[in-house]
């Protein structure tokens, strides 16, 4: 079953969706915690009607209980002994009493038989609610563009995914649990109150809407510091999470302690927002305790007083307490699971923050699959400022000019072309490549591709031409198999091996423990960094995209991994329309086209040989990595 739209308004709007998803499953739930309420409500008048029954059996008045059963007794056996006799008889009483065992048990069974289906519906509920959650939310962040990871927490989104999910999870099972199920059982409870004694119902009853006020109040102090409990387990998860990532920096530079106190900070702030939490949580409910307790008493000293007026009996006094009992444990549930839900609530508007957020790349209305490159790839007048996307950035360099990491850039590459983007670092050589990629948009001018803007075409048809390979090469911790068919996951195992062959990976592959089946751990880290790129190489081969993108693909190699890393890149380039950003200038000197980039602009643009007989730019940075005269061109 495909993920669900979740609406993303409120929190009602959100949890009103997901229930009409599962619809079913959840009026089976309501009408089985109806149920299970009503069987609550029989258990109470059966504990009535044993009490009278052993009061009439010692010659004590019949209460409301045995007169309303000797009625109904009359009404459905009219030619049997009246139900009053039959209990005052020594001959009667005892297979009354056994008849009314075996009642018991039945009740007891069904109510049993009730509260198990009751509670596995609300778990399946539960878990389908929290796994489609994750679902959407997995898919809505992947779908974000790259902006959006740009100026967001790893750690703070890792949190959303984990506990925050998990707090939302917590809030489904008190909501279904408790607030469904509670005010059922107490509307149960009050009816047989009612039944028992409607004097004592309207003298007492209402004061229980009082026991709410203090955990309502409490609610919006719960809600703040809850949110604030979970901001505050984002760091501690993105601290743990850098501890991971960076493990070879923080023992290379004996940052351990650094990092321990940093952690134990994070910690403690985290338990301070908790326990602000805690004690608004922990005041309501002893408030509501207390009131209870003086209700209580005033309820006993009430109940003496009308039983020496002889308005009640002890018996219905007593079965009416026994009610009173029964409707405050539902009581204290519901306010435990509200002021739980209202902690968990933070989790469910932070969740909601992101089901919100809108991609900054989506398709336009009517776009058009991408056919594929035919003739050219066109920058048109192209601007970008990073500070037009993210507010942190903006914030920063207010009151000064903003400029855009590109600016008027224009430019043509032929299908089948290699173009070399060389510059210092800063210069927006990588910008360019994001550009292409539609990472992100431009703010000003347009890029076409055979003379459609990119825009026009649905992203990711655009994206299924465009293969990447990096400076820092991503694989996953899967088999190596996996990591080359990543992107095309139809490939077989010859087309995977043959693209293995072409970037010069088959050989070494074959020595790992279990060859292509061979797990390589996080980011690859079982591999060495020229292992690792060939192995991207290869997956950007098997992809057979007709743009490709390589951006610094050899700078982090020593220079005999370079070198073999270069020889699968000739490989790659191969019949495709190639974009390079290179720092070694000798890797791009049979370039068709070099474009030198400063400050967003390009300065010079040309072959090799042209621009080092222009003695520009390009020379200058090519004099710098290869100062043996001999090795210029003049």
């Amino acid at each position: 079953m495909p993920p669900p739209e979740i609406a993303a308004d409120s929190t009602s709007a959100f949890l009103g969706s997901l229930i009409r998803r599962y619809w079913k499953l959840f009026a089976g739930m309501m009408c089985l915690s109806a149920g299970y309420a009503a069987f609550t409500a029989g258990r109470l008048l059966f504990a009535g009607v044993l009490l009278d029954s052993v009061v009439v059996s010692f010659g004590g008045a019949p209460g409301k209980f045995i007169e309303k059963l000797d009625a109904a007794w009359s009404w459905v056996l009219p030619a049997s002994r009246p139900l009053i006799e039959t209990i005052r008889g020594r001959d009667t009483f005892l297979p009354f009493l056994l008849a009314l065992i075996g009642v018991f048990v039945v009740l007891a069974t069904l109510m049993a038989a009730t509260f198990f289906l009751k509670e596995y519906f609300a778990q399946a509920l539960i878990v389908r609610m929290t796994v489609d959650l994750r679902k959407v939310l997995f898919r809505k962040l992947a779908a974000q563009s790259v902006a959006y990871f740009s100026r967001q927490r790893s750690g703070d989104l890792t949190s959303r995914l984990t506990n925050d999910v998990n707090s939302v999870q917590l809030s489904f099972r008190f909501f279904f649990e408790e607030v469904v199920q509670e005010p059922l059982t107490i509307v149960a409870a009050l009816i047989v109150a009612f039944t028992v004694s409607p004097l004592l119902f309207f003298m007492t009853v209402p004061f229980y809407g009082i026991l709410m006020i203090p955990v309502l109040r409490s609610a919006r102090k719960v809600l703040k510091h809850g949110r604030g409990r979970l901001e505050k387990m984002s760091y501690i998860t993105e601290s743990i999470g850098q501890l991971f990532g960076g493990i070879r920096i923080v023992k290379a530079f004996g940052m351990e302690k650094h990092e321990e106190e940093i952690f134990a900070r994070r910690n403690r702030e985290y338990i301070r927002s908790t326990m602000k939490m805690t004690r608004a949580k922990v005041k309501g409910r002893s408030l509501q305790e207390l009131l209870y307790n003086l209700g209580s008493a005033t309820a006993i000293l009430l109940g003496v007083w009308l039983i020496t007026l002889d308005v009640v009996s002890a018996s219905s006094f007593f079965a009416f307490m026994v009610c009173l009992v029964q409707i405050y444990n539902p009581l204290k549930a519901f306010s435990r699971a509200w002021n739980q839900i209202q902690e968990s609530r933070a989790g469910v508007e932070r969740v909601l923050e992101v089901l919100r957020e809108k991609p900054l790349i989506e398709d336009r209305q009517g776009s058009l699959e991408f056919p594929g490159l035919r003739g050219e790839i066109r920058f048109e007048e192209v601007s970008f400022s990073y500070a037009v996307l993210d507010p942190a950035i903006a914030a920063q360099q207010e009151g000064q000019d903003r400029l855009p990491v590109i600016r008027a850039l224009s430019f043509a590459v032929q299908a089948g072309e290699v173009v070399a983007l060389v510059g210092s670092s800063g210069a927006g050589k990588s910008t360019i490549a994001d550009l292409l990629a539609r990472f992100y948009d431009p703010q000003g001018g347009r890029i076409l591709v055979d003379g459609t803007d990119i825009r026009e075409f649905r992203y990711a048809s655009y994206l299924a031409a465009i293969a990447m390979v990096t400076q820092d090469p991503f694989l996953f911790n899967t088999t190596i198999r996996e990591n080359i068919r990543y992107g095309r996951d139809t490939a077989t195992d010859a087309e995977i091996e043959e693209a293995a062959r072409a970037a010069f990976a088959h050989d070494f592959i074959l020595e790992q423990p279990e060859g292509y089946d061979t797990v390589i751990g996080d980011r690859g880290v079982r591999l060495s960094g020229g292992q690792r790129q060939r192995i991207t190489i290869a997956r950007a081969i098997l992809k057979n995209a007709s743009i490709l993108i390589l951006d610094e693909a050899t700078s982090s190699l020593d220079t005999q991994s370079e070198k073999e890393v270069q020889r699968a890149i000739e490989n790659l380039i191969r019949t495709r329309t190639t974009f390079v950003i290179a720092h070694r200038l000798s890797t791009i000197a049979a370039a068709d086209k070099i474009l030198v980039i400063e400050d967003g602009r390009i300065v010079e643009r040309g072959r090799h040989e042209e621009l080092l007989r222009a003695k520009g730019r390009y020379f200058m940075m090519w004099r710098s990595q290869n100062p043996d005269p001999g090795s210029s061109v003049a």
